[in-house]
């Protein structure tokens, strides 16, 4: 029988023990895809294990993830693992909308479901696969209890096409930039972020309307002023 280890950004927050710091940062596009980067750095379990044992098994890990996780890549630098995958419109686990007007785009972003990997383990075979853990989901308190308890702090950092105007629940934001402590939203809210930016399509169409209403206006007065031919005695 199967036995499925789920765990909050990477399975080896689990293996491993000591504190640590699982970073994401979400890099939110106008067209509706994204680029997700989740970095753990586990500095904190150097003394329990030492820097080698710690990278060694950073870097077994990181190999599993890339030779089962399609789409997915990623990297060990010194005691900190980072993995990145790019999200098409299609395959969002987010919800993006543009509800702005002609000259305004107004983006709203919501996350409910946080990308987390997972390592399910069945007689000698171990298989890694991405799941998702709901921020709304009320059993989200007890784990995020549990994870603080034993020294773990994840944080969410999302970068938003345009200047955010509203990110309700967040640590910080600024210009483009907002960041939430994981751990404080699980079972309790979802991430949402509002930014705003010129819609220049827009401005380029009325400037376009303008002067071809400007030649029209032109090309009709001016041949209009013309003065009539002769006419034949």
């Amino acid at each position: 029988m199967k036995n499925a280890i789920l765990l909050f950004a990477f399975a080896a927050l689990l293996v491993f023990a000591g504190c640590v710091s699982v970073d994401y940062t979400h890099v939110q596009k106008g067209d509706g895809s994204a680029d997700l980067s989740i970095g753990m750095d586990a500095t904190g379990m150097v003394q329990l294990q030492g820097q080698a044992a710690v990278t060694a098994n950073l870097v077994q890990y990181c190999n599993e993830m890339e030779s089962q996780v399609q789409g997915l890549s990623c990297e060990v630098d010194g005691v900190t693992l980072i993995v990145q995958k790019h999200y098409s419109k299609d395959s969002a686990f987010y919800s993006f909308k543009d509800e702005g007007d002609l000259f305004l785009h107004r983006y709203v972003l919501e996350i409910d479901s946080v990308p987390t990997v997972g390592r399910e383990s069945g007689g000698q075979a171990i298989n890694t696969t991405i799941t998702y853990t709901r921020l709304s989901d009320p059993a989200g308190l007890q784990s995020a209890q549990g994870m603080r308890t034993i020294g773990i702090a994840a944080f969410y950092t999302v970068e938003m096409p345009g200047e955010i105007k509203e990110a309700d629940g967040s640590l910080m934001f600024s210009e483009n930039r907002a960041k939430y402590d994981l751990l404080s939203l699980m079972g309790v809210r979802s991430i949402k972020v509002v930014s705003e930016e010129p819609n220049l399509t827009g401005y380029l169409l009325v400037i376009f309307c303008i002067l071809a209403l400007g030649a029209a206006a032109y090309f009709f007065f001016s041949r209009k002023k013309q003065p009539a031919g002769r006419r034949r005695r």
